[in-house]
């Protein structure tokens, strides 16, 4: 028995999207995990009308489902009594801490693989059965991602994997832009740091020793992080090429353009470098003040001051900012 995790915050509509092609997978063996984080805008209830409209009626899936709150989850029935589980988180715990609520709840219930799946994509046919089969295939591997296609124009590219600069510590995209063509692109896809966390397959052996999701960036480097962790253990991670997933880029985040987007860019960056490239944390402070200039001279001052802000911080030995997440709570 495995499940997939859907996190939403205040796009119901994206969510139900996502739903659907979920459901359209016909996996009877495929439970379906929703944590709401914390949404203030009557996600839960729009979810919750669609789910009793459509999934009891037609049928698909099955016909069992069930709304409740984070600190009512042992009270739930076994997985055989139930499909589709909507859970309302306390609060937005970001999207690590929101997706490690269904992670949590779907180790509690014995799912062999665990797929955290962004509610801003839809999924084609094959993306879980072509996961699950290497999943078989390789005993060590432990993480596996999807090939991201790009939303509207499906037969193009938007992310095999992601590669980090050791310098700036900026991620970039591998093989944005190109069009799929099968298995011709397996050495790229080696060259990957790590796999993004749109659609991330997770062994459920693989989490229970190596732990869920890291919880200090709130957004961004999350799946990165993960990635790193798994070299220090027996388990490997890596693309499975046969698994395509489109989705929609930074929708919850204005494409990643919005300020809040950019100041987590800029302290997850520190944070990632400091624990995994300790030795290179000062080169990575001189690039601060070239961020700094950067978003001057475009009239961002709020993201210049807080690349400053990091800067100073970090150079006085103390803890990096986290009071924007604020901004989202």
């Amino acid at each position: 028995m495995d499940c997939v995790v859907i996190l939403n915050w205040k796009e119901p509509e994206k969510t139900i999207r996502c739903l659907q092609s979920i459901l359209r997978l016909n996996k009877k063996s495929l439970k379906v995990i929703l944590c709401d984080n914390g949404s203030n805008d009557h996600s839960v209830i729009k979810i919750e009308t669609w789910l009793s409209k459509n999934v009891e009626q037609n049928g698909i899936l099955g016909n069992r489902y069930k709304r409740v709150s984070e600190g009512s989850l042992d009270d739930l029935p076994a997985w055989p009594e139930l499909d589709i589980v909507l859970i309302e988180n306390k609060k937005n715990y970001g999207y690590a801490g929101g997706n490690n609520v269904g992670i949590k709840f779907a180790l509690e219930r014995g799912c062999e693989i665990i797929w955290v799946l962004n509610n801003d994509t839809e999924v084609a046919q094959d993306a879980y059965c072509a996961v699950r089969s290497a999943f078989q295939k390789d005993p060590c591997l432990g993480l596996a991602g999807s090939v991201l296609m790009d939303m509207s124009d499906r037969s193009v590219v938007q992310a095999y994997g992601g590669r980090i600069n050791k310098i700036t510590f900026t991620a970039t995209s591998v093989g944005a832009g190109e069009l799929y063509r099968v298995g011709v692109e397996e050495r790229k896809i080696k060259s990957i740091d790590y796999v993004i966390g749109a659609s991330m397959f997770l062994r459920s052996e693989m989490v229970e020793e190596c732990g869920l999701l890291s919880e200090d960036y709130f957004l961004y480097f999350e799946e990165a992080d993960y990635c790193y962790r798994l070299k220090d253990s027996k388990w490997n991670f890596g693309v499975v090429w046969e698994s395509k997933v489109y989705h929609e880029l930074g929708g919850s985040t204005s494409g990643g353009q919005s300020d809040l987007a950019q100041k987590l860019y800029i302290r997850n960056r520190a944070l990632f470098c400091k624990k995994y490239y300790p030795a290179r944390f000062p080169l990575f402070l001189l690039t601060l003040p070239i961020v700094w200039l950067k978003n001057i001279l475009k009239g961002n001052k709020p993201v210049a001051s807080y690349a400053l802000k990091v800067m100073y911080l970090a150079l006085r030995n103390k803890s990096i900012p986290i009071g924007i997440i604020e901004e989202v709570t």
